[in-house]
């Protein structure tokens, strides 16, 4: 599958007329499909499916995912609360991350974007 319009929706269609049986969708293949709808710049889709499939987000790729759609939208009370979440966590005991770096950066441009644009909203949630 390529990163297309074409392919989230196929994808898109697929997830939603099996999102009755979580139990069928590998946690691999909803990373997938989440990156997919983030790169197609729908990220009220990724927070849709995270919400409706109640994906736990343990995994750092579908936080991220996570944090990066609530960036792409302003919802910055979201990101900072699963950032806050990271930076109190203990590295020597713990060796996993929340989210990705990357994503601390994107989330930082959007924030920037957002605060330079008439599309913020102090308070936003």
């Amino acid at each position: 599958m390529q990163n297309t319009i074409a392919a989230f929706d196929q994808a898109y269609r697929l997830f939603r007329s099996v999102s009755k049986d979580v139990n069928v969708i590998q946690p691999k293949a909803m990373s997938f499909f989440l990156a997919l709808a983030i790169n197609q710049k729908q990220p009220n889709i990724v927070l849709e499916m995270i919400q409706q499939l109640r994906i736990k987000s343990g995994r750092t790729t579908i936080q991220s995912i996570r944090v990066q759609a609530f960036a792409e939208i302003g919802r910055f009370n979201n990101v900072i609360k699963i950032l806050g979440y990271q930076a109190k966590k203990d590295s020597d005991l713990v060796n996993s991350k929340v989210v990705f770096q990357e994503t601390v950066s994107v989330a930082f441009d959007n924030l920037n974007t957002f605060n330079n644009s008439s599309r913020f909203i102090a308070g936003h949630s």
